[in-house]
This record gives C-alpha cells, sequence and structure tokens, in this order.
C-alpha cells in the first residue's frame, strides 16, 4: 500500500510540493509528540526545504538543530510524507524552519488512507468550557485535533468523554456540529492532542465530511483543490 520515493519524487529530483501547501508535521518521539500545521515557504532542491512554521507557545523549544520532524502533505490525491532533520530556524519576521532535503517520501493512495491531513479550524465544546481547537486529520470515523487554547484548565477533557465539535468544511456553508467521544489523550505543559471518534447517528455532517474527503482525492492538486 505504501510505495518509496522513487514514486514521489519528480524526475528533476524536486519533490512534488509547492510553496504555498499546507503540510502537517510531528515533532518528538513517543510520549512526547507535538502535530501541527505549516506551509511551505520556499525549496532548495537537493539541499533544504523550508516550512513557516505557526507561533503557537512555546514552538521554540521544540525546533532544535538535529532533530526530527515528520511531514505529510497531500498532493494530486495522494498523501505523501517523510522524515527530515531540522538544520535550522528563523524566528523574524516570521518563524521559519530550514529542514534537511528528503531522500525519500513515502506515497500513500488517499482512497486507501484511513485519515487524511488537513487544517480546520474547530471549537471543541464540553459541558461547562469552550476550546478553539484545529483538526489536523479527519476520516468519517472521527478526527485528531489540537487544542489552540484553554490548555492549563482542560484536565477535564479525559477517555470516553464525549464532547460536542463545530466546524467548517471548504465548500460548505454551514456550520457542522457534531458528537465526538475522546478515544485517545495526548498532552503536556503546552500542548494538548485529542483522538475523536464521531457519531455514527449524525448522518448530515458524515454525509458532508465524505463529500469533502471525496473532492480531495478527485479534484486537489494540493491540500485543498488548490
Amino acid at each position: 500500500m505504501i510505495q518509496k520515493a522513487s514514486e514521489a519524487l519528480i524526475g528533476s529530483g524536486t519533490l512534488n510540493i509547492g510553496i504555498g501547501i499546507p503540510v502537517q508535521f510531528q515533532l518528538g518521539g513517543t510520549g512526547n509528540r507535538l502535530r501541527a500545521t505549516g506551509v511551505v515557504a520556499g525549496m532548495t532542491p537537493e539541499e533544504h526545504l523550508l516550512i513557516r512554521i505557526p507561533t503557537i507557545p512555546g514552538i521554540l523549544s521544540r525546533l532544535n538543530e538535529g532533530d526530527s520532524i515528520v511531514v505529510r502533505y497531500v498532493y494530486d490525491g495522494n498523501v505523501y510524507g517523510f522524515s527530515s532533520t531540522i538544520v535550522t530556524f528563523i524566528n523574524r519576521p516570521v518563524l521559519i524552519a530550514f529542514l534537511a532535503y528528503p531522500d525519500t517520501v513515502e506515497k500513500l493512495n488517499l482512497r486507501e488512507a484511513k485519515r487524511i491531513p488537513c487544517c480546520l479550524p474547530a471549537t471543541v465544546r464540553t459541558d461547562g468550557s469552550d476550546y478553539k481547537a484545529v483538526i489536523v486529520d479527519i476520516s468519517l470515523g472521527g478526527s485528531r485535533v489540537c487544542l489552540e487554547e484553554g490548555v492549563s484548565d482542560s484536565s477535564s477533557l479525559a477517555i470516553d468523554q464525549t464532547v460536542d465539535m463545530s466546524f467548517h468544511l471548504v465548500g460548505v456553508a454551514e456550520e457542522q456540529v457534531i458528537g465526538c467521544r475522546i478515544k485517545n489523550v495526548k498532552k503536556d505543559a503546552q500542548f494538548f492532542e485529542l483522538g475523536f471518534q464521531f457519531d455514527q447517528q449524525n448522518e448530515a455532517v458524515l454525509k458532508n465530511v465524505k463529500e469533502y474527503l471525496e473532492n480531495m482525492i478527485s479534484h486537489s492538486t494540493g491540500p485543498y483543490g488548490e
């Protein structure tokens, strides 16, 4: 199902990825992982790939020269992923990480992917609190979200708790609201990541999610079909 980089690299030796394409990246190892989204800011073929990193609290402490980073993105109906290392970074005028140009990438067809990467603003609602979040991957079964705010007072979010999540899908005017069950929780002092299982009885929202996924597959030349 997964094929190696020879299929993911164009004959000229450059990655099939362009400036402005959103990417999902992962920093840290098991038990200390951070997933977030960035944007491709530039490339020097065979040397460096430049990723604009969001200025979220504590991110600078995660960007260390020589540390590993995993990057995923959607292009032409496929998910591509590769591992690299952080060469250096600058934080002015914007935060940009310089990554070593990858030797290989992996390719996974979206039709076979359980989840696809995305960057969808969302709100997670409990009985007592609302939390701003970003959906970083999504499928018909559920999604993975990172909380943007309220990390310090979100200790009440726990496995098997039910919450509501609202979000907008590209191409759909109405706000989507769906019940979710928390299936896994990853957090540290600054970051909070949740794995959600969608309420499968909410046919209206799941229909829109299905159409969104199919549109990504059939029309994308980048993560958002642009």
